[in-house]
């Protein structure tokens, strides 16, 4: 990632950081992460992450409601949880 930090997680960070103040109620943030999912559940082992199989795999992009974005710091409390995407969860916006 362009100026992604020693992890390519910078920008995801900010992001993460700032997506409830923007997103609307039952909003829906997508995001291609690339290669970096290991780094990326390992930095944020309180926040489920949804993983939708696309063309690349089922890795590369996750889904995360507006509801269920941390509400403060994004600290390491709890082992992270992955679970796959169903078509219909996918759909909902």
């Amino acid at each position: 990632a362009l100026a992604g930090g020693k992890d390519g997680l910078d920008v995801v960070r900010a992001i993460l950081g700032e997506a409830r103040e923007h997103l609307n109620p039952r909003g829906m943030l997508v995001v291609e992460i690339g290669h970096n999912r290991a780094a990326l559940e390992r930095a944020f082992p309180r926040v489920v992450f949804t993983w939708p199989t696309t063309s690349g795999g089922d890795d590369r992009v996750f889904l995360l409601g507006r509801e269920e974005l941390p509400d403060g710091p994004l600290a390491k409390h709890r082992p992270a949880r992955a679970r796959a995407a169903s078509p219909l969860r996918a759909a909902r916006g």
